[in-house]
């Protein structure tokens, strides 16, 4: 016999999709417990424990004590929000110091104080929801975790993978462009000779030549 067993956190969760997955799996029996995974007392877990005999099969869905719903969702909209921020200060002074001619990598070393301070302070902000603190803080329980580790794997991908990635592309540009802007810079050389043999023809002096006198 088959047996499947159910446990949501909270009441207001909807197990419809968890119990047609147990019917397409020929489940007869289904137990579902409706409260936080810190409550050990779980009557319907019990009853099923109760009714298992040798040789029945017990089918979980998922043994992951965390919700998957459409707030989750949400939290990993917010989390990308908040971890771009650092990507973006790092690529913005790269091109700072592009502008002004200095190394491009340095830009890294001297932005990772920022960042680091960002991320330990919104992690350490983070730690009390992430562990549950209080009744009724599992449901803000996945948002902690979820930040906190995006947070981490986002500063990791920012100081590392970043720089590297922009450098990487930087010189596909150059490689790519290169050529076409060369063109276009010796154009503009080869016309500017022109016009100002033309106008030396001409007896036309330039604007710029009235300073000089």
């Amino acid at each position: 016999m088959k047996i499947g067993y159910i446990r949501v956190s909270t009441q207001e969760q909807n197990t419809i999709r968890q119990e047609e997955l147990m019917t397409s799996l020929g489940v007869e029996q289904i137990y579902i417990d409706r409260m936080s995974g810190k409550n050990t007392n779980r009557p319907e877990l019990q009853n099923m424990m109760d009714f298992i005999r040798k040789g029945d099969t017990v089918v979980v869905e998922s043994i992951s004590r965390f919700a998957r719903n459409t707030r989750d969702l949400l939290d990993l909209v917010m989390l990308i929000g908040t971890v771009v921020n650092s990507s973006i200060v790092l690529v913005d002074y790269i091109h700072i110091r592009r502008e002004r001619g200095q190394p491009k990598l340095e830009a890294c070393p001297l932005r990772i104080r920022p960042i680091l301070m960002t991320t330990l302070t919104t992690v350490l902000a983070l730690i009390p929801m992430a562990v549950g603190v209080g009744e009724g803080n599992e449901i803000l329980e996945p948002m902690g975790v979820v930040m906190i580790t995006g947070m981490v794997i986002s500063t990791i991908v920012t100081l590392f993978f970043t720089p590297v990635c922009y450098s990487m592309l930087d010189s596909l540009a150059e490689t790519v462009m290169g050529p076409a802007k060369k063109r276009r810079k010796q154009k503009k050389q080869r016309l500017t000779r022109e016009l100002e043999a033309l106008e030396e023809q001409l007896g036309i002096e330039h604007p710029e030549h009235y300073s000089a006198r």
